[in-house]
């Protein structure tokens, strides 16, 4: 009877102890992922404000000291846990350190040597895109588990130092996991073996049971955040069934009492543990709209930084549109001063020699020496001022203007170049001649710099919408790096760089192709509107 009487009371226990006990664990699991999403957001919030302050430094011209000093402290104000942050250039050297309070303890620990921190500042230098990165914990002058945080600070792709901050992360995350110290759940937030913050709660063997565990991976470090249900929360999934069934085993007819009492007892703590559940779930929807909003935020960040890079953008085509100015004023202004005067000293030359005595014999080769080096410097002059802008661009447009230039170009480097123009190609925008004839200008000129090959081929044709220019050489192609596009940064104007650029003015495409033996450039330009007649 009484092994009768336990098998039916442990049928009835058992999977109202495992529901309870299902429903315990699944709590439990919610709140460690509320930890965990708490954690990680706030933590990548923090780093994402730590590098917008260190892209402060990259905007020119630089902001001064007090400055940047006054940005550092509102950030401080802002992120309880950051002591201290210092800028530490590209030679690593510190030339700017913000300290919390001025406290001196916290600049000696940042300014100190550090050859785990050497290794990451080695592993982040010129990595533009790698956002903030934990360095390893060391542990602070108040006792407690500290960071540092290292950012890398880049103008484009300038490399230009660190952000280096450091970071108390019990302040940090008790500012993070303070609501939830009086949760009804003890949970700690480790490193290997040392607890950065927990609740002053101990665990018992009977909590060890529903522990659950989750790891927060960040850039550089790894967090376990370790969960377990306090005495309250147990209590409430505890059954008296198991004693009462052992005690009262033998009164079978007591049997159905127990088990309507079991049953009641159960009901009132599921709707218990269903209200938890349902504050959990509240706090997380909670949560979760405040992501939402952090996200709307971000956007609201990312559009910011896109019109800061279209604003970019105009300003480098205006850079450009005013260095061809500069060329073409330059130039005009050597053809008209610098030859007219070069032509007028060789007059006088002229006349100096009929003044010389025949006699004189000796000065008048110095004279006649004079003269051809009068006249050598005219040339070049000339081929100078031809070279920042031809006279023919504008007369002749590319039908005059490359002839010309690339005729030059083989003579002057030994270089064969083939040229074919559209017989009837016509005149186009002076903005889309222009840029033609610089992309030719520097395509010749990395030919003859890098590519080793001994000929090339241009061509440039047209139909009713755009006008397409061709360059091939049969070198030794174009290295990897430079068929991927990049910004331009402080080199625009230069080389493949400004051949995208001139091209992106003027919304048109380029294309690069690289192979063992040869190297093709094409550039395809929209035609506006109407080209221009020939006159």
């Amino acid at each position: 009877m009484i092994g009768t009487t336990l098998g039916v009371a442990l049928a009835f226990w058992n999977p109202l102890r495992n529901e309870a006990s299902a429903r315990t664990r699944q709590a439990t699991k919610a709140f460690v992922q509320s930890l965990h999403t708490d954690i990680l957001d706030e933590v990548r919030h923090q780093t994402l404000a730590q590098v917008r302050l260190g892209n402060l430094l990259s905007i020119a011209p630089q902001p001064s000291e007090a400055d940047w000093k006054d940005q550092a402290k509102l950030f401080s104000s802002h992120h309880p846990g950051y002591v201290a942050i210092q800028w530490v250039d590209a030679t690593n050297r510190s030339r700017w350190v913000m300290v919390e309070d001025n406290n001196e303890a916290h600049s000696g620990e940042l300014l100190a040597g550090d050859p785990s921190l050497e290794r990451v500042l080695l592993a982040l230098r010129n990595r533009c895109d790698a956002g903030a990165v934990f360095g390893p914990a060391f542990r602070l002058w108040n006792g407690n588990i500290g960071y540092r945080v290292v950012a890398p600070v880049c103008r484009k792709q300038d490399f230009l130092g660190f952000l280096i901050a450091i970071v108390d992360e019990t302040k940090v995350l008790a500012d993070i996991l303070g609501d939830h110290v009086d949760s009804g759940y003890g949970f700690a937030v480790l490193e290997g073996g040392e607890q950065l913050f927990g609740t002053h709660s101990r665990q018992s063997e009977k909590q060890k049971e529903w522990e659950e565990e989750d790891q927060v991976g960040l850039p550089g470090v790894i967090w376990r955040v370790r969960v377990w249900p306090e005495s309250t929360v147990i209590r409430q999934t505890e059954s008296h069934l198991p004693g009462r069934a052992f005690v009262l085993g033998s009164l079978i007819g007591l049997l159905l009492f127990t088990t309507i009492d079991f049953a009641r007892t159960s009901y009132l703590r599921s709707r218990e543990l269903l209200k938890t559940r349902g504050e959990l779930e509240s706090r997380v929807r909670e949560r979760t709209a405040q992501l939402q909003h952090l996200n709307h935020e971000l956007e609201a960040q990312i559009d910011e930084r896109k019109r800061a890079e279209e604003s970019l953008q105009d300003l480098t085509g205006r850079l450009l549109r005013l260095r061809d100015d500069e060329r073409r004023n330059i130039a005009r202004e050597l053809h008209d001063q610098g030859v007219q005067t070069m032509g007028a000293v060789s007059l006088n030359l002229e006349k100096l020699q009929q003044l010389v005595p025949e006699a004189s014999a000796k000065a008048r080769k110095l004279i006649a020496d004079s003269s051809n080096l009068v006249e050598e410097a005219t040339t070049e002059l000339r081929t100078m001022s031809y070279l920042l802008h031809p006279p023919l661009l504008d007369d002749l447009g590319l039908e005059g203007a490359l002839p010309w230039y690339v005729n030059g170009f083989s003579r002057r480097s030994g270089i064969k170049i083939k040229l074919f123009v559209q017989p009837s190609l016509g005149r186009l925008q002076p903005e889309v001649e222009l840029a033609l004839y610089r992309i030719v200008q520097e395509a010749l000129t990395n030919m003859h710099r890098y590519s080793g090959s001994s000929t090339g081929e241009i061509s440039v044709f047209r139909d009713s919408d755009r006008v397409t220019l061709t360059i091939l050489d049969h070198g030794k192609g174009f290295p990897p790096e430079v068929l991927e596009p990049r910004d331009s940064g402080s080199g625009v104007g230069v080389g493949i760089p400004g051949m995208r650029e001139r091209v992106r003015q003027l919304e048109g495409e380029l294309q690069l192709e690289s192979g063992d033996h040869s190297a093709l450039i094409r550039a395809t330009l929209p035609l506006i509107s109407a080209p221009i007649s020939d006159s």
